[in-house]
């Protein structure tokens, strides 16, 4: 009879010691998200160079990042000669070398009254204006133009370089004077901006009065 006391206690004390074992561990409090601190934020995409792409991108990647496809096609440039940029409709092309995007390209559409140019360009300057620190190449003239009729400007203003640019809103009357002049390369501008990846240029009044933003890796002479 006592074997069979001690066999039931064993059992017990057996029993016992695995419920124990299976308990969790009191001794602090149940561990959380809290515990390792908050969720680190999404990783923000870095900012394109020139439109959706960045310097180095493969001639794929540039050709998935336009909704259709380019023009024409070489292994060295991609041409979109349907496009918009910052609402100003012309052509892009892309340029490459080794597969790898060097430089960008953006012609507004051309026209045959400088009323219509000078938005084009006005535009375009507003926006890298917006993006990019002070340009480091400002160079706006108009050279022997007469003093517009409908400004009130001081007689011989313009033609001094006296008035800036972006102050002067051209006026109908002096459209086919103001077209002459921009294809003689008497207005003419150009103004360079550089960021720590980039260097753009935007320029008029060269090859028949027509615009060009052109934009590279950022290239500092030594």
């Amino acid at each position: 009879m006592w074997s069979s006391k001690l066999v039931v206690v064993g059992v017990a004390a057996a029993a016992l010691a695995v419920g124990r074992a299976e308990e969790p561990d009191r001794g602090g409090p149940p561990s959380s998200a809290k515990d390792f601190g908050p969720p680190e934020p999404p990783k923000k995409a870095p900012d394109p160079d020139f439109r959706k792409a960045r310097w180095g991108t493969s001639i794929e990647e540039v050709k998935a990042s336009e909704p259709g496809p380019p023009e024409s096609e070489t292994d060295r440039s991609l041409t979109y000669a349907k496009v918009k940029q910052w609402g100003v409709a012309g052509t892009v092309q892309y340029e490459f070398s080794e597969g790898k995007l060097t430089r960008g390209t953006f012609s507004p559409k051309g026209s045959t009254d400088f009323q219509t140019i000078w938005r084009q360009f006005s535009e375009l300057d507003r926006r890298l204006m917006s993006r990019y620190p002070k340009p480091v190449v400002n160079e706006r003239q108009w050279k022997g133009y007469k003093d517009p009729p409908a400004h009130s400007y001081p007689p011989g203003a313009l033609s001094q370089g006296n008035v800036k640019l972006p102050d002067y809103t051209p006026q109908p009357a002096d459209d086919a004077d103001l077209l002459k002049y921009c294809k003689e390369g008497r207005i003419s501008c150009y103004v360079v901006w550089k960021n720590k990846r980039s260097q753009v240029c935007l320029q008029i009044g060269k090859d028949g009065c027509t615009i060009k933003m052109e934009l590279s890796p950022r290239v500092d002479k030594p």
